[in-house]
């Protein structure tokens, strides 16, 4: 049995001069180069290639009217200039509101007051707010109620109302106080809204002496039952 030897290099060399002499190479070459360049086009041209990006950025430019106006930032150019002019509105406004809010805290507060004095200083802001008014409807009694606390352990605590009228079934009294056991304010209600540092300074003297008291301390002297006080506060009466 014989054996076979292929001589590779011949092989090759010998199937090479003819692929030259045929032009075959060639052929194939050129159909290569095609395929090639016809790759490198369609990549130029993809979503994200360079001749896309060259367009679209002479796109941009275009619409940009040479910096006057870029259509994909207008809007939020606009909306952040709007935005600078409200921050600056609301700073001015919120500084105000603070400082005054301070110079009211800055008024002095009394070390102690009685409660019959208390109520005298109520009725007379609301004589101050009923002058010049009509006093057709009679004679104007303020509300005040003391309610002790009915818990063992807040023996000594009570509420203390202050109102206008006396408040209905679905409405709110001016001024509602808990008092604790040494006669200083601890929780204050003004008519409806519980009493921040933020929020004192929207209401009237009164309240805002009322504020002062809780947040100095000042002693509230049980010497009385309020309700025993002068509650008139129509304006005709002396």
């Amino acid at each position: 049995m014989s054996t076979t030897t292929i001589d590779f290099k011949d092989l090759i060399d010998r199937t090479l001069g003819k692929m030259l002499s045929e032009n075959a190479l060639e052929t194939q070459v050129q159909s290569h180069v095609e395929t090639m360049l016809k790759k490198s086009v369609d990549e130029l041209f993809r979503s994200y290639g360079p001749i896309t990006k060259q367009i679209e950025q002479q796109l941009a430019e275009s619409i940009n009217l040479n910096g006057l106006i870029d259509i994909q930032s207008y809007n939020g150019r606009l909306a952040a200039l709007i935005q600078t002019k409200m921050d600056a509105i609301l700073a001015d406004e919120s500084a105000g509101r603070i400082a005054k809010v301070i110079n009211d805290a800055l008024e002095p507060a009394p070390k102690a007051i009685k409660l019959s004095e208390l109520v005298e200083q109520y009725v007379a802001d609301l004589k101050k707010d009923e002058e010049g008014r009509c006093s057709c409807d009679g004679d104007k009694q303020a509300f005040v109620e003391l309610k002790d606390s009915e818990a063992t352990y807040l023996d000594g605590y009570y509420q203390l109302t202050l109102s206008k009228e006396k408040p209905g079934k679905y409405s709110q009294p001016d001024i509602h106080l808990a008092i604790d056991k040494n006669g200083r304010i601890y929780h204050s209600i003004f008519r409806g809204e519980v009493v921040k540092w933020m929020t004192a300074g929207v209401f009237g003297d009164f309240e805002k002496s009322l504020w002062r008291m809780a947040a100095c301390g000042t002693v509230i002297e049980r010497d009385c039952d309020p309700s025993d006080c002068d509650l008139d506060y129509s304006d005709h009466h002396d």
